[in-house]
């Protein structure tokens, strides 16, 4: 019986965040960027606080530990900065309990619990913190405490400090959080007080040059998010008063991320650099795998167990405590044959984008006298291992991709679509779904006519991914040559009418006079390169990439 490889990661993430992280990646040969400054200046909610001097509600560094997350996953070079000691002074109670608690994920471990809050805060207390860390970017929320009528004037002598002390810094300011809903008198200064940061104080600087935005945090806490003039919503604060809940401080995280996309403050590292078709292999480009994993174990031919592997890549600057968007890439070989070093170049390729790749090694016919049953079945075991040890990876588990070509893409479609085929004793609450597909001339049809029908003959429509689309099935990219005499184009379209009937996205990029498998490395350099750049321009439209490719074509 296959069995699911138990997590032995541990040490072996401790290495990795011991040593050289990329492996084989090389570093360019350039003076290094200094890394953006961050100062979270404000009060308590800056400082993380729930229902403190109790601290039932965990401490969890309130938004900046989500923050820290979407700014590492989108390839930022940053440092948080401020020297505030709170909370671990305890001049609110003890987040520790006595040191028995300490959170999963944790700032200090990784070097970036600094911010400018501090708990009680007014407005005027600020003023002067900001000189002390020469922030590039400063993330402002402050009024809620001793809020009155006099705020907006204060809040604007502070940003005017602000401004005045760091001309070349971005200030965000907040429309900050509301009180619990029964505070209705306090509710209505803090309205009246964000009406005022978001239609005069900002526009004001900002029509005078000065780098000054603002952030809704506002409407997070109302009955209709979408509606400023709803009231305050129940149940959003831990300490019945002012402190978020950790779940509201996350999205407050999604919420800081967001406007600071908007500044394109990103700094250009190696990771931008473009590369040419013929560097592919090369020591700027490697296909040497950073690390190897084990994921399950099955029986081979002789009996003897055999350790299926997964062959990962990573990006730079990668953490265990990431939350990267993955691909997970199956190789092709009519399930025959084939290896996990076909899928090295797509898989390096996300990775030098700022995803981890990886790519997987399943059941053959011809080394392990299997069939495709085994092949489908070790794709759904690979999927949810990865997503299962996610947090161990980097890895952001809603935000796993599954891809491959031939056989493999039957692969990655099957862990999409089929629900049948798992793994005996496997645990089928985690889901085996990718969150996307890319297919390069992928087997779809195993009906009669299809790929290997006589093969399947007793599953076929079980097996076969075409029948099995749905309202459900993950949006598709898929490549596929003219000339495939294995795959006919006219599959391919009958896949994309009927995703497209199920309201269902799929990119269909016919390669007009190509063959099977016509992008792979040993075939043509640019025809790889040419699909590398199609899949980065899709997972940049579903949000998993930004900028532009790093390969490119001669004119």
């Amino acid at each position: 019986m296959a069995k699911l490889m138990k997590l032995t990661l541990g040490a072996l993430l401790m290495a990795v965040a011991s040593t050289a992280v990329m492996g084989q990646v090389p570093v360019v040969e350039e003076a290094k960027a200094e890394p953006l400054r961050i100062m979270c200046l404000g009060d308590s909610i800056t400082v993380g606080y729930t229902d403190n001097p109790h601290w039932k509600v965990p401490f969890k560094f309130g938004y900046r530990s989500r923050l820290y997350m979407l700014l590492k996953g989108a390839g930022y070079y940053f440092t948080f900065v401020g020297d505030s000691s709170q909370p671990w002074n305890k001049t609110s109670g003890d987040p520790t309990h006595g040191g028995s608690y300490k959170p999963k994920f944790d700032l200090r471990d990784l070097g970036q619990d600094y911010h400018q809050g501090g708990g009680g805060a007014p407005i005027g207390a600020l003023k002067g913190w900001v000189s002390k860390n020469k922030p590039d970017l400063i993330l402002l929320m402050i009024g809620i405490n001793g809020i009155s009528k006099d705020s907006p004037a204060r809040i604007r002598g502070l940003v005017e400090t602000i401004v005045t002390d760091q001309p070349n810094a971005h200030l965000i300011v907040a429309q900050i959080t509301p009180y619990v809903d029964t505070q209705l008198a306090k509710n209505k200064l803090v309205y009246d007080y964000n009406r005022y940061i978001r239609d005069t104080l900002v526009p004001e600087f900002a029509n005078k040059g000065h780098k000054v935005s603002t952030v809704d945090m506002y409407s997070l806490f109302l009955t209709d998010l979408n509606n400023y003039e709803s009231p305050v919503a129940p149940g959003k604060h831990s300490n019945n008063y002012n402190h978020p809940f950790n779940k509201e401080y996350d999205l407050m995280a999604d919420r800081w991320f967001a406007a600071i996309e908007a500044l394109e403050l990103k700094q250009p590292t190696s990771i931008d650099q473009k590369f040419t078709p013929e560097q592919i292999g090369w020591q700027c480009f490697p296909l040497k795998p950073d690390r190897t994993l084990e994921y399950k174990t099955v029986t081979g031919k002789d009996g003897a167990q055999v350790y299926l592997k997964l062959q990962v890549f990573l990006p730079e600057g990668w953490q265990a405590s990431d939350q990267r968007p993955a691909a997970v890439f199956f190789h092709g070989g009519g399930w025959h044959g084939g290896g996990p070093d076909h899928y090295y170049p797509q898989s390096r390729y996300v990775a030098l984008r700022g995803m981890v790749g990886i790519s997987v090694e399943y059941r053959t016919i011809n080394s392990f006298g299997t069939s495709p049953r085994e092949c489908v079945k070790d794709g759904k075991s690979a999927m949810r291992w990865v997503k299962t040890h996610a947090a161990e990876l980097g890895i952001d588990p809603d935000r796993i991709v599954a891809g491959g070509g031939s056989a493999g893409g039957h692969i990655a479609a099957a862990t999409a679509s089929l629900s049948t085929f798992d793994e005996e004793g496997e645990d089928t609450s985690v889901s085996c779904i990718p969150k996307a597909l890319l297919l390069f001339n992928p087997v779809f049809d195993n009906g009669p006519g299809g790929f290997a029908h006589e093969l399947v003959k007793p599953y076929w429509k079980d097996i076969s991914p075409i029948e099995h689309i749905d309202d459900q099935t993950p949006p598709t990219f898929v490549a596929l040559g003219t000339e495939d005499v294995y795959i006919p184009v006219e599959t391919a379209k009958r896949f994309e009418r009927l995703m497209k009937e199920s309201g269902r996205r799929c990119d269909l990029h016919i390669y007009e006079g190509m063959k099977h498998g016509w992008y792979n490395l040993w075939v043509s350099r640019d025809a790889m390169a040419d699909t590398l750049i199609r899949i980065d321009r899709f997972l940049c439209s579903l949000g998993y990439l930004t900028g532009e490719p790093v390969l490119e074509l001669k004119e």
